[in-house]
């Protein structure tokens, strides 16, 4: 469940926010994803969302005994004067606004809009799929820089169009919800295997996925 400033202030005692690793006294670290958590290179208390769905620290976490519920608040409030807001689509939709990116088509644009109102109107507001939307918080930004990056980028970006993103897209106008957020999470898993991004670490300069790779993305 995500609150807001004005719900409770020990809602953030032993969480992110509380880490003495979160920069959040730094304005300087500020970005429109919001402070970014030098362990996993995530943000945290984004300027267009205010807090992560899910706000579980990792085993890395220190705690900051100083830190408190007023200066979480006075750092979001100078992220918001520093940042504005953002277009959640473009950081949360991750993988699909590569593929936008890279193909330049109007299919691949129509349907970024439609899976970014999907999240937003429906998984947003099911506590079910939070964890889910954490997870690929956490893997998408990753993989779509290593899509980027990739070589065969535009031949990648269309078998996901074509295997992947028209199926989640039919899901969701036949309203088969469940189905659609099966298929898309086997995709993003599929392509954080393919680029080695389990640890949450990149271990490559420039990727590019072998042949073998790029054909496992064909569904049979």
């Amino acid at each position: 469940m995500r609150y807001s400033f004005q719900d409770r202030e020990g809602y953030y005692i032993d969480k992110c926010g509380m880490c003495a690793r979160l920069p959040i006294n730094d304005i300087s670290k500020a970005t429109p994803r919001g402070y970014i958590c030098p362990m996993h290179n995530s943000g945290w208390l984004s300027s267009g969302i205010g807090m992560a769905f899910e706000d579980t620290p990792c085993q890395k976490f220190v705690p900051d005994r100083h830190r408190t519920h007023k200066d979480i608040k006075k750092a979001y409030e100078a992220l918001k004067r520093k940042c504005g807001r953002y277009d959640p689509k473009d950081y949360w939709s991750y993988i699909m606004t590569a593929i936008k990116e890279i193909l330049q088509t109007d299919e691949a644009k129509d349907d970024w809009e439609i899976l970014g109102s999907f999240r937003d109107l429906y998984m947003q507001n099911k506590l079910e799929y939070f964890g889910a939307l954490a997870t690929y918080d956490m893997y998408g930004r990753l993989v779509s820089e290593a899509l980027r990056k990739d070589a065969n980028r535009e031949l990648i970006a269309q078998m996901l169009l074509d295997n992947y993103i028209s199926q989640v897209i039919a899901f969701i106008k036949s309203e088969n919800y469940q189905e659609a957020i099966i298929l898309y999470e086997q995709m993003v898993m599929i392509l954080r295997d393919c680029y080695g991004l389990r640890d949450l670490v990149p271990n490559y300069e420039s990727p590019s996925l072998s042949s073998d790779q790029i054909r496992s993305l064909k569904k049979n």
